[in-house]
């Protein structure tokens, strides 16, 4: 948070966090989590929350998408088995 001449708050961009419900298709179910904006575009450049997940490297998850991103690869493993 930066302080003005006048010392109002302002809080940067890249701060401002969203409530969003993230849709995943491997789930059919949907996820709610806080993601800042510029998250938000990454999740939607890469073309949706399943395949970001499986691109993005688990060091910079937050422990609620590390499971998702385990339940999706455990999910997947037993649908090629199954297949």
């Amino acid at each position: 948070m930066f302080l003005t001449p006048t010392t109002r708050p302002i809080a940067p961009f890249c701060l401002i966090a969203q409530n969003v419900t993230l849709l995943s298709e491997s789930f059919a179910r949907a996820s709610a989590s806080k993601v800042s904006t510029h998250g938000l575009r990454s999740v939607e450049h890469v073309g949706g929350l399943d395949n970001w997940l499986a691109k993005t490297s688990d060091e910079s998850f937050s422990t609620k998408a590390r499971r998702l991103k385990r339940e999706m690869i455990a999910k997947k493993a037993s649908a090629t088995v199954a297949a």
